[in-house]
């Protein structure tokens, strides 16, 4: 009976857990754009500009997988759990454009709102797209 009722009880909260899924990953993308934007600011107080590349950066909480097959092309940066690319686009001196892009698992490519995040920096102060609610921790 015990084992029934643990069972039922189960089953009724795995739908409500399983929406949270997409969301508690994400965590992983805003890390990892936090990550960045720390990485950028130390390379910008060293060098009076912001890096050209994810490469340029020393990021911890970031990880590089081998360099694409194309010679020269850059390694792909993925955030510390995984689930997201990360680029960086529109770099200048004095702002960037960071992007998390969902990769895996198969959930967080169907979290349609909020499959791309984006920080947008201009001088040290960010912009959080596309939206606030994909962002909140």
């Amino acid at each position: 009976m015990a084992a029934g009722l643990a069972a039922l009880l189960a089953a009724m909260a795995w739908p409500a857990l399983r929406s949270k899924a997409p969301q508690a990953a994400r965590l992983d993308a805003v890390q990892a754009l936090m990550a960045v934007q720390a990485a950028q600011e130390n390379y910008r107080a060293a060098h009076g500009g912001y890096a050209a590349s994810l490469s340029a950066l020393n990021a911890p909480g970031l990880r590089a997988q081998a360099a694409r097959p194309v010679l020269g092309a850059e390694a792909t940066v993925l955030s510390a759990q995984g689930h997201y690319r990360l680029e960086l686009q529109q770099s200048q001196a004095d702002h960037y454009t960071a992007f998390a892009v969902a990769v895996a698992p198969a959930a967080q490519r169907h979290d349609t709102a909020c499959s791309t995040l984006s920080l947008q920096v201009r001088q040290g102060f960010g912009t959080e797209g596309p939206h606030a609610r994909c962002w909140h921790r």
